[in-house]
């Protein structure tokens, strides 16, 4: 389990091979002299344009306009791809930060693998306390790494305390950067998960999971611990990816049981790159269950 989980993100981040990159023949944008002479044509054009009005020769004009449209044209295409090829040079970017995030992700990995040794061993289910943290510890540091943002981690776990149509989440823990200090989500309060839209996205409607890179602007969500006095001085953070803890139900149904919510966030918006970062949480959540579930059963169930 633990090196399949490793090879699974080692593999979806490495970086493109030469040979690769050899393979795929591209086009490039235009440089600056291609640029400076499509307007030079499109200022002819314009010129011969004006002399045609004031009586000049109808095909000099005519042959200088179709110049002119057709750098016109190539303006065009080379402006698109150059920002196709910085959209492809920011990716890149990207997938080089992922790479060299691979090392926190394995600490974080070797965290979980400790602590479940640990209740394995019956020690008491306080002694897992510390290498949960150094795990998500661990995982914000990959995340920094890869998004280049603050990122902070925590992991929130499901009870049923009774009293409403609606089961609740606590901290469970919580890594050590601090986003924002009027955000009370690693205070230990109890949440309900209707109340908060991307727990009730993916705990009632089956999302595999939650993404955000703009919540203040995010139509129609909801955040218990966003309230208007809360956010009088700003939103606590702007992008969030939440994934579910999960693994099979017990008696081969099929199903799938949660025990809980692996999260991430930073203060920036547009953090979030969806076809790089879901991966992570994707890959190291089965393993928090496994986790978890050890720890549940250390616990006696009160976890």
């Amino acid at each position: 389990m633990w090196e399949r989980t490793r090879a699974q993100v080692a593999g979806f981040v490495a970086p493109t091979s030469s040979v690769e990159a050899n393979s795929t023949t591209k086009l490039t944008a235009r440089g600056g002299l291609g640029t400076i002479a499509d307007i030079v044509a499109v200022g002819s054009a314009l010129s011969s344009t004006w002399a045609l009005v004031h009586g000049g020769a109808l095909p000099q004009a005519i042959l200088a306009v179709t110049l002119g449209l057709l750098a016109l044209a190539f303006m065009g295409l080379s402006f698109h791809l150059q920002r196709e090829q910085a959209k492809e040079a920011q990716f890149e970017r990207r997938r080089a930060r992922h790479a060299q995030s691979l090392t926190h992700l394995s600490d974080s990995l070797a965290a979980l693998r400790t602590g479940s040794t640990l209740m394995s061993m019956g020690e008491h289910p306080s002694a897992f306390t510390q290498p949960a943290r150094e795990a998500v510890d661990a995982m914000a540091a990959a995340m920094s790494t890869a998004t280049g943002r603050k990122c902070r981690v925590i992991v929130k776990t499901i009870f049923a305390p009774g009293g409403r149509e609606d089961v609740a989440v606590k901290t469970f823990t919580s890594s050590e950067v601090v986003v924002s200090r009027r955000d009370p989500s690693t205070t230990g309060s109890l949440d309900w998960v209707k109340e908060n839209t991307d727990f009730d996205e993916i705990f009632y409607q089956s999302k595999e999971y939650f993404l955000s890179n703009d919540l203040e602007h995010e139509r129609g969500y909801k955040n218990s611990h966003f309230t208007p006095q809360s956010l009088s001085a700003g939103y606590p953070y702007l992008s969030t990816i939440v994934w579910p803890i999960y693994g099979p139900e017990d008696g081969g149904t099929g199903g799938w049981h949660i025990l809980g919510f692996l999260c991430v966030d930073t203060k920036e918006a547009d953090s979030f790159d969806e076809s790089l970062d879901v991966v992570v949480g994707q890959a190291l959540a089965p393993v928090w269950y496994m986790a978890l579930q050890r720890y549940d059963e250390a616990s006696g169930g009160d976890g």
